[in-house]
């Protein structure tokens, strides 16, 4: 961009590729000179999810209120799942791509303790992350659990 009386620019890449290093740089001109080039970088990394809670050793109580947390780097909305013995139970909620959820525990859901979360893009089925270990979902709280 070569402009006079620029005070700001800016400028988008309409897509990139992941794990590529991208360079850019700029000077300025003005009534004092020509100043060097600043020759800057970054890199992308590919798009990914990681399931930070629950991620195992939790005990959590159906009828209560918990938080599934992850991290990722993705724009569009994710799909939580919840599986029972490694096998898919149900879909939790289709949200924003914000690393949390308040959930409240399904009451109709088995005691158990091999229960995971499975954060996964909306966009692309291969970009998922599930709970490093299973976590226990017990009775509520002075339930009997009959």
């Amino acid at each position: 961009m070569d402009e006079s009386g620029l005070t700001e620019s800016g400028y988008e890449l309409a897509s990139v590729d992941p794990g590529t290093t991208y360079y850019w740089r700029v000077n300025t001109k003005n009534y004092g000179g020509t100043s060097e080039w600043a020759i800057r970088s970054f890199t992308t990394v590919p798009p990914m999810t990681e399931v930070t809670a629950p991620n195992g050793g939790e005990q959590w109580q159906r009828g209560l209120d918990f938080f599934i947390l992850w991290d990722d780097n993705l724009v569009e909305d994710v799909v939580l799942e919840l599986y029972k013995s490694g096998t898919f139970l149900r879909v939790i909620d289709t949200v924003s791509s914000t690393g949390v959820y308040e959930w409240e525990v399904d009451l109709d859901l088995e005691p158990g303790d091999d229960y995971s979360i499975k954060v996964k893009s909306t966009v692309d089925e291969f970009i998922f992350d599930m709970s490093d270990e299973t976590f226990s979902i017990d009775s509520p709280a002075g339930s009997l659990g009959l």
